[in-house]
């Protein structure tokens, strides 16, 4: 930028840089059966923005390794009306075993938090504990 008389130039105004990531975060969770999951998150999420349910099985048999899976959200995210944002998808679900899974949605990759229990005296601090839905 150039400043006084005789103009010379002199550098601009800057601020550091600083990474920003918008998490969404899980309000509510329904699966009355194994055929799909109705989820509800903050913030709402427009038409065009990827949004993947992700299920990860909670304590499973010693005998085999926790069922992982994801779910990719319906064309334009479900939203039927005018509307261009929503804050409830429904997930379609396709062979899910029944099961405890720990929930999380992923918006554009930034994935919602999970909760850790930090209650010392409890039989699973230190570990994840929710938000999580069974499916049945």
């Amino acid at each position: 930028m150039t400043m006084g008389d005789p103009p010379v130039a002199h550098g601009g105004v800057e601020s550091n840089i600083e990474a920003f990531v918008l998490r969404p975060t899980v309000t509510d969770i329904d699966a009355p059966d194994a055929t799909h999951l109705t989820m509800t998150f903050h913030p709402e999420v427009g038409r065009t923005q990827r949004v993947v349910l992700l299920l990860n099985e909670v304590h499973p048999p010693t005998a085999r390794a926790p069922r992982a899976c994801s779910f990719k959200a319906p064309p334009d995210n479900g939203i039927t009306d005018e509307s261009t944002e929503t804050a409830t998808i429904t997930f379609p679900l396709q062979d899910v075993a029944p099961g405890v899974y720990l929930v999380r949605v992923q918006v554009d990759r930034a994935e919602s938090p999970l909760t850790i229990d930090t209650d010392q005296n409890s039989p699973t601090f230190n570990e994840f504990i929710g938000p999580t839905v069974t499916i049945s």
